[in-house]
């Protein structure tokens, strides 16, 4: 996270009853969650070896907590998807790399693999969560599409945004504050830190 997750949870005295986290990697963000008492957490992470790092670190919380992680990519549709897999596994990406590959010449993606994606609308959660974090490289509006219906109970976003095509066909920020702006989200803190990319948070504006 670019956006310090603690500054703004106090700053906009955020009531979070759960979180849904969309290309959780290793969960580095779980202490986070916990620290500020949510209990109900659900992840994305379609990677084998990386669920597995992922399982192994979230069982220690399982027991206290409501836990749930699953083993895809989260889009606009169910299916199986291609993705460009990177000896940095959190740089991973459904999109082709573009602008990352010069930017961060040290990243190589030296394979492609075939993973399962599912949409959020059709995961079956039965515990509450408003708050989702999605970090998804580039990927993020074909994310929110696939969340439509879910979008009606979120009143937090965290995401990674872009003014740069970093992955192939990744969407601009503005197309993100666009698609959003119907279900009554605004664009609240941004963090350029990346230059091409960077970090948005979004509030639901209360009627």
């Amino acid at each position: 996270m670019l956006l310090d997750f603690n500054s703004i949870y106090n700053k906009y005295d955020m009531k979070v009853t759960g979180v849904l986290h969309v290309g959780a990697h290793h969960g580095q963000e779980v202490t986070e969650y916990i620290s500020k008492g949510i209990k109900n957490m659900v992840f994305f992470e379609p990677l084998p070896e990386t669920v597995a790092i992922l399982e192994e670190k979230l069982s220690t919380y399982a027991k206290d907590n409501n836990i749930i992680i699953f083993p895809y990519a989260a889009g606009n549709e169910d299916t199986t998807i291609e993705m460009y897999v990177s000896d940095h596994t959190m740089c991973s990406s459904i999109l082709k790399p573009k602008v990352v590959l010069t930017q961060y010449p040290a990243i190589k993606f030296p394979e492609k693999t075939n993973v399962e994606m599912i949409k959020i609308d059709n995961a079956e959660i039965d515990f509450e969560f408003n708050l989702m974090n999605i970090d998804v490289q580039g990927y993020e509006l074909e994310v929110l599409k696939g969340a439509a219906e879910t979008l009606k109970n979120i009143d937090y976003i965290y995401t990674e945004i872009n003014r740069a095509e970093v992955y192939e066909n990744a969407p601009h920020v503005d197309e993100l504050d666009a698609f959003l702006s119907p279900y009554g989200f605004k664009r609240v803190e941004t963090d350029w830190s990346g230059e091409t990319w960077g970090d948005g948070f979004y509030i639901k504006e209360k009627e």
